[in-house]
């Protein structure tokens, strides 16, 4: 479609959508036998790509298995430090019994 552009007007404005081919044909007032022809490729941003999306998603991924994987080393530690703090506490208080018992004898 041809359309006259306005004098004064410094830039063509398009609605342009990314991963899409456009051809502009321009034919001046001065010589309108002469049509110019312009290929304009639109690129995607990096952040569209799909190796960014893959990438991003391992990690994602690899940041949440870390995440629960310290969580969860850490609570094992502290179930052993406190299960290791009770059985000493129950070995201490069956000795402390068993000596208490053999001197009321």
């Amino acid at each position: 479609m041809w359309q006259a552009i306005p004098n004064g007007l410094s830039a063509l404005h398009f609605d342009l959508q990314s991963n899409t081919d456009y051809d502009l044909f321009l034919r001046y007032k001065i010589q309108p036998e002469t049509i110019n022809h312009y290929l304009i490729i639109i690129k995607q941003y990096w952040w569209q790509s799909i190796l960014f999306r893959i990438i991003a998603a391992v990690v994602g991924i690899s940041l949440i298995v870390l995440a629960v994987f310290y969580f969860y080393k850490k609570r094992t530690t502290v179930i052993k430090t406190t299960g290791r703090n009770r059985e000493d506490n129950i070995k201490f208080e069956s000795y402390s019994w068993t000596t208490q018992s053999t001197f009321h004898l």
